[in-house]
């Protein structure tokens, strides 16, 4: 581990590029990792069943391709991990608008389970944002804004996007994903 030094370049230039990028990834994979170990530690889960019970939780009586494209994972893939969540109590199926459609709804152990989920994320960030000042907190706030609409192409993109965030917290017309697919942009 290398010594801890102030990033801040002396001449008042921005940073160098190629070191901010990796900041933000090792950021972005730190990040990730104390998610997962905390989705871990919450919902006994990792990974995309833990962004399912989330998104059943904004979305009640999605289908299972329409979790599989959220998710972006293959439709027998959802189906296998919909059955493991549905055998551990967590998520109910039920006859969908056609005979050959299921719709997916969260039991009352499967939304508690995702309010779990929701506040371990939130406490983790908090944590992280923690470390900024008021104003740098702004800054920050308004660069994930940019940065997050930017990053948004598609409605399917948007979804993915979105697959684990609260939308309590972020409504769509606050939320920069959703602004982004808006038309008069």
């Amino acid at each position: 581990m290398r010594a801890k030094r102030d990033s801040a370049r002396a001449d008042g230039q921005p940073p160098d590029a190629a070191f901010t990028a990796n900041l933000v990834t090792a950021f972005a994979d730190r990040l990730a990792e104390l998610m997962g170990n905390a989705a871990a530690e919450t919902a006994g889960r990792r990974g995309e069943a833990t962004a399912a019970i989330i998104a059943l939780r904004h979305e009640p009586g999605m289908s299972i391709r329409r979790l599989a494209d959220v998710l972006r994972i293959a439709q027998p893939t959802c189906v296998t991990m919909t059955e493991q969540l549905r055998e551990t109590g967590l998520v109910d199926r039920r006859p969908g608008p056609d005979a050959r459609t299921a719709a997916l709804f969260l039991t009352a152990e499967g939304r508690r389970s995702a309010s779990k989920l929701l506040r371990a994320r939130h406490g983790i960030a908090e944590r992280a944002l923690s470390a900024l000042d008021p104003k740098t907190r702004t800054t920050v706030h308004a660069a994930l804004v940019s940065m997050l609409e930017s990053m948004t192409t598609d409605r399917v993109t948007g979804d993915h996007i979105c697959r684990r965030c609260d939308e309590v917290s972020c409504p769509d017309e606050l939320c920069p994903v959703e602004r982004a697919l808006r038309p008069e942009r």
